[in-house]
């Protein structure tokens, strides 16, 4: 991934309080950043939306409507663009949200936040497994982070 992107990804908030059943701060270790001197391929990946499937339609007849489709390298992706290089891709267990820095991503957040509101997601943030509210200001906030983690401006 170039630095210029951020991924976030939406799952749905019955799914991660069902099994921490907190309501102090959430990191999901499956979505932290490992670097690839840790990858492990047998690595559990929970599924969030076992139980959930019908979020999984209801986004991508949302973007189908928003967004434009994009062919997808993997038979099990389905991928939609906008016209500045973000990009959703919806997984049988998981909603990417992928943001190109470098060009305008305001419009693309506010949609992913729009729906993860209407069909009640949190936003996972990628690289530190950080669980937030869906609000621009808590996105805001982690992408901050992220860019001044950075040693040089993008």
């Amino acid at each position: 991934m170039a630095i210029w992107n951020y991924r976030y990804y939406l799952i749905p908030s019955a799914a991660i309080r069902n099994k921490f059943n907190a309501n102090k701060d959430i990191i999901l270790d499956e979505y932290r950043s490992n670097g690839f001197q840790n990858f492990n391929e047998n690595k559990s990946f929970e599924n969030y939306f076992i139980d959930n499937d019908v979020i999984l339609l209801s986004i991508i007849n949302e973007a189908k409507k928003q967004l434009k489709l994009k062919e997808s390298w993997d038979k099990d992706a389905i991928m939609f663009c906008d016209n500045f290089g973000n990009s959703l891709t919806v997984w049988p267990d998981d909603i990417e949200c992928e943001l190109d820095l470098r060009f305008d991503y305001t419009k693309f957040i506010q949609k992913t936040i729009d729906w993860a509101i209407k069909y009640n997601c949190l936003l996972v943030i990628g690289k530190t497994g950080n669980v937030v509210s869906p609000n621009i200001n808590n996105l805001m906030y982690e992408i901050k982070a992220y860019l001044e983690s950075k040693p040089w401006p993008i």
